[in-house]
């Protein structure tokens, strides 16, 4: 598994229509409601999104980690835990994100462990929202300038 995490000033998206259009459908917040079922959340994530001053982390999930998933997930949520408290923040988005380098796991093995993630993450005290999966995006990303805003790990 491999993260990669920024302090966001602002961060959006707009997933594109399963058939390559632009997707039409506007939601007022990002992601959808982490109590929900882990994949329910993903599937039903709202096609697009903004947040302010939020913890963006890229999540890629490898080959192999649906093995270890128990002990990745746990690892992740103390890299965010410890990137967000630094920051001071307490809102988390997780975006599912396959080019951070390595072989990336199935799609199944990737929403099954971004939700279990998102939990966790939830579980901490953290608002979580999920980006929609396996779409293609138009981003809209501004990163704090300092250095210390922008750290990977890889687990």
């Amino acid at each position: 598994m491999k993260l990669l995490m920024f302090h966001a000033e602002r961060f959006g998206y707009r997933a594109q229509g399963a058939d390559g259009s632009n997707a039409a459908h506007r939601a007022d917040s990002l992601g959808a409601s982490v109590s929900e079922p882990s994949l329910r959340r993903i599937e039903s994530s709202s096609l697009t999104g903004r947040v302010e001053s939020a913890i963006l982390v890229l999540v890629q999930v490898e080959s192999g980690d649906i093995d270890r998933q128990e002990r990745l997930v746990a690892k992740a949520t103390r890299n965010v835990k410890w990137f967000a408290s630094k920051r001071s923040l307490d809102h988390v988005v997780l975006h599912s994100f396959a080019h951070l380098g390595g072989e990336s796991s199935s799609p199944d093995a990737a929403r099954e462990i971004l939700g279990r993630l998102a939990g966790r993450l939830e579980s901490k005290g953290f608002s979580v929202s999920l980006t929609p999966f396996g779409r293609s995006f138009a981003l809209d990303i501004a990163i704090h300038e300092d250095p210390g805003a922008k750290v990977f790990k890889s687990i």
